[in-house]
């Protein structure tokens, strides 16, 4: 508990290398998702890594934190998937989906059958919306959830109560690991 006071007032003088490397061993001893859970702490730090890279700095970037955490955790292929949207997807997309004041789109995985877009999973940096084929387009506030409300297991991934099948092997688990980071990160704006 000394050491995550230790790695705060490093964060708040703004000592983001020595912060990291203090925080380090907490990493290691808990994981980062234990960190996050066990000391409702604010830090930043990546369940899929067993080092810190700059969390911090991710943070105090705002949107360009939000961006760098899903290029880092989720891939794209250009096909089905994106880091913004793509002009053959915008009228599909705006079928389900608008985003608000001061909202930027993250992700865009799209899974309808012909490529229309007008279903699929979007990530902005203040939500999760996703709608699929003959239902209602679900949408959740980062800021709403904990880190814990948000588990990927290969396909299925599963956002509170919500369920929703991303269709891509693997590809859950991804997105929970930048859904949690950006949670978090959702928090600080």
């Amino acid at each position: 508990m000394v050491r995550l006071f230790l790695v705060r007032g490093l964060v708040r003088r703004g000592d983001f290398r020595s912060a990291a490397e203090a925080a380090g061993p907490l990493v290691q001893e808990y994981g980062g998702p234990a960190v996050r859970a066990r000391f409702r702490t604010d830090l930043v730090l990546s369940p899929t890594i067993d080092r810190i890279e700059w969390p911090f700095e991710t943070i105090r970037a705002g949107k360009a934190g939000a961006k760098q955490i899903v290029r880092q955790h989720i891939p794209v292929d250009d096909d089905t998937s994106w880091h913004r949207v793509p002009a053959s997807r915008t009228d599909g997309l705006k079928t389900w989906f608008r985003t608000r004041g001061g909202e930027e789109v993250l992700y865009l995985l799209d899974w309808t059958m012909w490529g229309s877009g007008k279903g699929g999973l979007v990530i902005t940096n203040r939500r999760l919306a996703w709608k699929c084929m003959f239902e209602d387009t679900v949408s959740v506030n980062l800021n709403s959830l904990d880190p814990d409300d948000v588990v990927g297991d290969d396909r299925m991934l599963v956002v509170k109560d919500e369920v929703v099948d991303v269709e891509r092997e693997g590809l859950a688990p991804q997105i929970a690991a930048a859904l949690t980071e950006l949670i978090l990160v959702a928090r600080k704006m």
